[in-house]
């Protein structure tokens, strides 16, 4: 099979049957599904990207360059590199990301190489996951992963404490857990830059600033399903989950139980 493109594309995205795509901060995030023996001929993309393999695999050429690419393989492209893909015999998935004109001073350093291990396919691995959530709550944490990925700082270990900067992006979170935050705007208001924000935080929090949001979602919705017969519906929207469905996924996935059933266990015995 192969898929022909114009060089280079009229509009953003990528080849393939586009599963799930969806603009988040200053990037465009795609997971994107190829048939076995899939072909891309030679194009280019208007914007950096980086890729990352899922499952499946593939091979890309680059001018003399030949670069297999299994699962968990992690690529830099910058803009306008003409490249050729050739998928194997299984079907591939691989996730997206295309780096818009906000982001892309920091990508400039990125340069064209690929990865198979060490902290950026980490980081990666868990972009991936998050993206599959498809909530608020998880546009943030992947906004906040991909600004480091970008930043070319994932994985690095910063100084303990907690400057003014750090304390009052605490305060915010928890005034303003239920909005749908995005890391610039929270950047702008505690007054820096967001690569600065996204690394410093994880690396003194222990973990990006959207999954310390949706921990106060979670603790606060908690709280409402303990001390009242409030529906369900209206507990997940109060706290800012997508719907009812979001907040049952995640409740299973983090404690084993659903928001039903953790309500029973705090109603009083007739």
């Amino acid at each position: 099979m192969i898929l022909r493109q114009p060089r280079p594309p009229s509009k953003p995205g990528f080849l393939g049957h586009t599963e799930n795509s969806r603009p988040i901060g200053p990037f465009l995030v795609s997971q994107t599904r190829y048939a076995s023996d899939a072909r891309l001929q030679s194009h280019a993309h208007r914007h950096p990207f980086i890729s990352f393999v899922i499952a499946g695999a593939y091979t890309e050429t680059c001018e003399r360059r030949t670069s297999p690419c299994p699962p968990g393989t992690l690529g830099f492209h910058p803009a306008s590199e003409e490249h050729s893909d050739h998928f194997g015999r299984q079907e591939a998935v691989v996730l997206g990301i295309e780096i818009g004109s906000a982001a892309q001073d920091d990508a400039s350093r990125l340069g064209s190489r690929f990865l198979s291990d060490g902290p950026e396919v980490r980081l990666a691995w868990h972009i991936a996951r998050e993206f599959q959530r498809r909530c608020p709550a998880s546009d943030l944490v992947v906004e906040c992963l991909v600004t480091e990925l970008v930043s070319g700082s994932g994985g690095r270990r910063g100084p303990r404490g907690t400057p003014r900067w750090l304390a009052t992006a605490l305060e915010l979170a928890g005034d303003r857990f239920s909005e749908r935050l995005r890391l610039a705007d929270v950047a702008a208001e505690v007054g820096v830059h967001p690569v600065h924000l996204a690394r410093q935080f994880r690396s003194r929090v222990g973990c990006t600033y959207g999954e310390y949001v949706r921990r106060i979602r979670l603790a606060r919705a908690l709280e409402q399903l303990r001390r009242g017969s409030q529906p369900i519906a209206e507990v997940a929207a109060e706290t800012g989950f997508a719907d009812q469905s979001h907040l049952t996924r995640l409740m299973t996935a983090l404690l084993g139980i659903t928001p039903a059933a953790y309500r029973r266990q705090w109603t009083p015995a007739r």
